[in-house]
């Protein structure tokens, strides 16, 4: 959540608010509850931030994921 909020810092957007939407997987009944309220929940927001990759809660907004190792250059001009 620090990420998020380093991201946000701009003065023009006065609120920091982090909402987590949780709709319940393969429960029609709660897709359909959560999804009436989605447009009462992001329709004021000037910056909508969302972890897509994550497979659950907890997973944030930046995973670790693998990294290639740095490359190196070897003699030629800078």
């Amino acid at each position: 959540m620090v990420r998020a909020m380093v991201v946000h810092k701009a003065p023009e957007l006065i609120t920091d608010r982090i909402d987590s939407l949780c709709i319940i997987q393969n429960d029609k009944y709660d897709w359909i509850s959560e999804a009436e309220r989605m447009g009462d929940i992001y329709e004021n927001s000037h910056v909508t931030l969302m972890a897509t990759d994550s497979q659950d809660g907890r997973g944030g907004l930046f995973p670790q994921r693998a990294t290639s190792p740095p490359l190196s250059r070897h003699g030629g001009r800078r």
